[in-house]
């Protein structure tokens, strides 16, 4: 049994070598490293208990209260790199076909994924009673989160695949540009999901009539969030003159992650919507401010591994039941929304219409932001009667994302010719 005292600093150790263990075997069945580590931390806290390293309520203290602000912390760090990735000039770039693309496709998710959770998880799912709220409420609520978090797409299994293949063309670049506009539209859509859906929850007994509360309060949050992102912005934009060194830049910058993270909470708004603002604006006040993204990037592995395995630990096993049917709704849902708001995007954006048709068979992969964020709904008391069902959800639908999501880019990149070898299979028409 490991001492009170030194049980932090032992389980932070056990939690980084588990996570570097998990990270080696997926690579050997190439899988991507954060199913590793989701993987191991699902039998991290069975190794724990049947070792008897850590008592089992001890553990649960460690893993939720003192370790509990690291996947909050991770996301800030997420939010904030992902505003960076936005420069004004590489959007203008990209057009409005991936501009279009990047929203219908995430917004598709979002309304089928929400509609069908809707209508079927009250034969599913037993819904719990909670004094003052209906259970359409209830049920509606944990819809429309479920639908915010099937919004975002990884990128990194998408991108090996086009590597691997060396493949060119429409289909291609476009698919590399929506990855990447991907998840800020992942965020808006969170960010408002989660202001109505408390809402809902917080009226009672007025059963929702209160259009403020409903509808006000998410874009005040939004529209707060994105005053004080970009005004930390600026400040940080002045703030990077008096960092020398690499060494500096990098101490400074995460402290202001956090620090606009800590003040957007302090606030009331959304940090995550704050910290994405506080990046694009950054980046776009000065090309130069790219350092400052690549001093983050050093830093980010062991905080990355740490945020996934413990998103591991939240697995519930009592909850897999209902996993099934749920997660078979929830995956081909998403899967379908994708596809027709690529193809809808696709149409408003007169993209090609290899585009619009193979496309969205390259969305599939799902992980680091999808699991950050289910993570950050978990800490909402609001949502404390469905939290752990959305997390299981989520995680136990990660590795099915994965490893289907690989073999359906590789086919939507033979379809459309774009892999040498492969010959094309429609014109460049709008689709």
């Amino acid at each position: 049994m490991i001492p009170e005292g030194a049980d932090l600093v032992f389980l932070v150790g056990l939690i980084l070598m588990v996570a570097f263990i998990g990270g080696r075997l997926a690579n050997r069945v190439r899988l991507p490293e954060v199913t590793g580590y989701i993987l191991v931390g699902i039998f991290l806290k069975l190794l724990v208990d049947l070792l008897g390293l850590i008592e089992h309520e001890r553990l649960e203290l460690l893993l939720g209260e003192h370790l509990g602000q690291i996947p909050q912390m991770t996301l800030a760090l997420i939010a904030f790199i992902i505003g960076g990735s936005l420069p004004i000039d590489q959007l203008k770039r990209l057009g409005r076909g991936i501009a279009w693309i990047g929203m219908m496709e995430g917004f598709g998710a979002f309304v089928c994924v929400t509609s069908v959770t809707f209508v079927v998880a009250p034969y599913v799912w037993a819904v719990p009673p909670i004094e003052g709220i209906s259970p359409i409420k209830l049920v509606f609520a944990f819809a429309l989160l479920l639908g915010a978090l099937s919004s975002a797409t990884a990128p990194a299994a998408t991108v090996a695949v086009i590597r691997e293949l060396r493949a060119r063309g429409d289909v291609t670049t476009t698919l590399l540009g929506v990855v990447g506009f991907d998840d800020a539209v992942a965020l808006f859509i969170f960010t408002f999901a989660t202001a109505i859906a408390s809402g809902l929850l917080a009226v009672g007994a007025q059963a929702g009539s209160d259009l403020y509360e409903i509808v006000a309060l998410p874009l005040i949050d939004i529209f707060g969030a994105a005053v004080l992102g970009i005004g930390m912005g600026f400040v940080a934009n002045w703030g990077s003159r008096f960092a020398k060194t690499k060494r500096e830049t990098t101490v400074g910058a995460l402290g202001f992650v956090l620090l606009s993270g800590g003040i957007a909470i302090g606030l009331g708004v959304s940090p995550l919507f704050t910290n994405m603002f506080a990046g694009f604006t950054l980046i776009n006040l000065s090309p130069r401010n790219i350092r400052i993204f690549r001093a983050l990037s050093d830093i980010d592995a062991p905080i990355y591994a740490m945020f996934f395995t413990l998103a591991g630990t939240h697995l519930e096993f009592s909850n897999l039941g209902m996993l099934g049917a749920l997660g078979a709704v929830y995956i081909v849902a998403r899967f379908g929304g994708k596809l027709l708001g690529v193809r809808i995007g696709a149409r408003l954006g007169h993209a090609p219409s290899t585009v619009g048709r193979y496309l969205g068979f390259g969305l599939l992969p799902q992980a680091g932001v999808a699991i950050g964020l289910v993570l950050v709904a978990q800490t909402n008391p609001s949502f404390a009667s469905f939290a752990p069902m959305l997390t299981n959800i989520i995680l136990g639908t990660v590795a099915v994302n994965e490893l289907v999501g690989p073999p359906l880019t590789v086919y939507a990149l033979r379809k459309a010719g774009e892999v040498v070898g492969a010959k094309p299979r429609s014109d460049s028409k709008s689709s």
